[in-house]
């Protein structure tokens, strides 16, 4: 699989800190400087099927590279055939994830909406749920099998929630972590063939 995660403010230093969090050593890997257009274009092309994970920031047509510069936009989509896609940024499900998903033997899975990488407060917690996503959304490819990954999701966002209250019921940090781990699922969309697949208790996001 392909990492590629940006370091250049508050939040995507917390977004890096999954991203290192879930390496493996037959991953291909671009952080911090390497984390650039020039880089992952590269990497894309010679890794034509290659699973792709994007920690970054985002917006409805591109998401950004660690200088600033948009790194994957909609010009780009072609290179994101044949390959399954994740990107932890904010807007990009919007736009970008639908065309790529007219692109052959492909799915996106993005954000329709502002996320924050926050999460610090549980390390553990937010590499075993990244972990999960790592290794189970390139099974998406149909309804059926968004469906279970988007519950399976759901069920861990809900349980880690449900057991951070148990140990720290006090905790002045919950409702942000609470919202954290609720945008990881509810948030989420999975483009394949030009189709659309959420959660179903999602919301609409104009009503966030």
């Amino acid at each position: 699989m392909i990492i590629f995660a940006t370091y250049h403010d508050e939040s995507t230093a917390e977004s890096i800190k999954l991203a290192k969090s879930i390496i493996e050593e037959k991953d291909i890997v671009l952080l911090n400087d390497d984390a650039i257009r020039l880089r992952l274009l590269l990497v894309l092309k010679k890794h034509i099927s290659e699973e792709l994970m994007v920690f970054s920031h985002g917006k409805p047509t591109y998401c950004l590279g660690n200088d600033g510069i948009p790194v994957i936009t909609t010009d780009d989509v072609a290179l994101l055939a044949h390959r399954k896609t994740f990107v932890y940024a904010c807007w990009t499900a919007v736009e970008l994830g639908k065309l790529v998903s007219l692109q052959p033997n492909c799915c996106y899975a993005g954000y329709n909406n502002t996320i924050i990488a926050g999460g610090s407060a549980i390390p553990y917690e937010m590499q075993k749920i990244f972990q999960f996503i790592k290794t189970d959304f390139p099974t998406c490819q149909n309804k059926v099998s968004a469906t279970i990954f988007l519950e399976k999701l759901n069920e861990i966002c809900n349980l880690t929630e449900q057991n951070y209250l148990k140990r720290y019921p006090e905790s002045l940090d919950f409702i942000g972590i609470s919202t954290t781990l609720r945008n990881i699922w509810a948030k989420l969309e999975i483009w394949i063939n030009n189709q659309k697949y959420s959660h179903s208790e999602a919301v609409e996001p104009l009503l966030w």
